[in-house]
This record gives C-alpha cells, sequence and structure tokens, in this order.
C-alpha cells in the first residue's frame, strides 16, 4: 500500500512539476494551451472548440455486383478560429486499390481494384475536377485544395458523388460474409477529423506504416 501511495505522490509531483518549470512539452500542446483550447488539468479550456459535419447520404448496395453506389451533402461546420484552405476526406475503400501501398495488410490480389471512384464532388456550388491538381489522393485520405477557404466560424456544403465494389471474400472492414449476407462497412467518405492538437488528421493507419518501411528497408538492401 505504501509503494503505491509513493507512486501516486511521485506522479502528482512530477505533474505538477512539469507544468512549472520549462521542461520540454510538444509544440502542439504548448499552442493549445496557450490559446486556451486545452487546460493543463486536463479538460477543456475556455477557448476549446470542436468541428461539426452533418451528413445526409443516399447509399444503394447491388450484391450481385457487390457494388456500393451513393452520394452525400455534408454541410461542415467550421467552429474553430482557423481558415481552413484544405479540407481532407477519409477514403478507407481505398484500402483495396491496387497501386496503394496499404495492401501490406496481406489483402489477396483478386480484391484489389480501383478503390473508390468519385464521380463529381463540389465544395459550396463549386465543382472539383475529380483528377484535377486540386484533387490529391495517398493511402486513404483525399485533400480537397479550395478554390475558397472555409472561413473561422463558418461552414461549407460538400457534395459528394461515388461508388466503389466490395472484396468478393471476407476481408478488412468489409467484404462477403457467404449465404448473402454482407458487411458494408466504412462504406461513405467522410470529413476527417480537425482539431486544436494536430489541425487534420491525415495520419496513417501505423501498423500499414510500419509495414510499408521494412519494405522499402527490404529493398534498399537489396
Amino acid at each position: 500500500m505504501k509503494g503505491i501511495f509513493f507512486v501516486l505522490s511521485l506522479f502528482i509531483v512530477t505533474s505538477i512539476y512539469s507544468q512549472q518549470s520549462d521542461l520540454y512539452f510538444p509544440l502542439n500542446m504548448k499552442k493549445a494551451y496557450l490559446e486556451g483550447s486545452r487546460d493543463y488539468n486536463g479538460t477543456p479550456g475556455k477557448n476549446y472548440w470542436q468541428n461539426k459535419p452533418e451528413y445526409k447520404l443516399n447509399i444503394d448496395f447491388d450484391p450481385a455486383q457487390s457494388l456500393v453506389d451513393g452520394n452525400e451533402t455534408i454541410l461542415y461546420n467550421n467552429n474553430s478560429p482557423d481558415t481552413l484552405k484544405k479540407i481532407i476526406i477519409t477514403v478507407l475503400g481505398d484500402i483495396y486499390k491496387k497501386d496503394n501501398y496499404v495492401h501490406d495488410w496481406g489483402i489477396s490480389r483478386d480484391d484489389m481494384n480501383d478503390g473508390v471512384i468519385f464521380e463529381k464532388i463540389s465544395v459550396d456550388g463549386v465543382d472539383y475536377e475529380v483528377n484535377g491538381d486540386k484533387i490529391r489522393r495517398y493511402a486513404t485520405n483525399m485533400s480537397i485544395i479550395l478554390d475558397n477557404p472555409v472561413l473561422p466560424h463558418s461552414s461549407a456544403q460538400l457534395y459528394i458523388k461515388w461508388k466503389y465494389y466490395m472484396p468478393k471474400k471476407l476481408q478488412i472492414r468489409a467484404g462477403d460474409y457467404g449465404d448473402s449476407t454482407f458487411m458494408v462497412g466504412y462504406s461513405y467518405p467522410k470529413v476527417a477529423v480537425y482539431d486544436d492538437i494536430d489541425g487534420w488528421d491525415n495520419h496513417i493507419d501505423t501498423v500499414v506504416l510500419e509495414n510499408f518501411l521494412e519494405n522499402m528497408l527490404i529493398m534498399m538492401s537489396m
């Protein structure tokens, strides 16, 4: 019991000292503390905010083709003090894209396809060419470089029309369970998280990244 008390006391003293000393801590966290969006006690600060997307989805699924076909309207509320010059969309269906290194997950070649096929992308009535230079796709992220940035405490309306073919077998996050049973999970593109710590969440899954780096090292050693 004394040991537990000692550890807790040490933790409390260390925490207090770290707050009052000049010891280094991550710059993104320091920025949030200075701007008042976070507090040293772990609670949201007086200036804390969260961005909020609101979705209207229309999705069809054709089991004969394993085709997911949909469109969505997204009202994205920028409650932050930041001007957003791009919007990042999470496209988890691109796990199965042929030229995507996330195949290090061990996906069968038979299940590789063209990933999510976008037919229309618009923001506030401005159409963006799907394969144009303002649409940038990497891993399971898609960046839309905006003609008209989203100002602080304003909103933007996105329209996205898309489709993709699910894997024929049970795979990661989606697939065919057999006996006319399908998992149509993670089936729609969604706006990534934007927060006061890291900005846009465009992180690649750590398992995928580790496998990618390992394969790169193997190739370099050949």
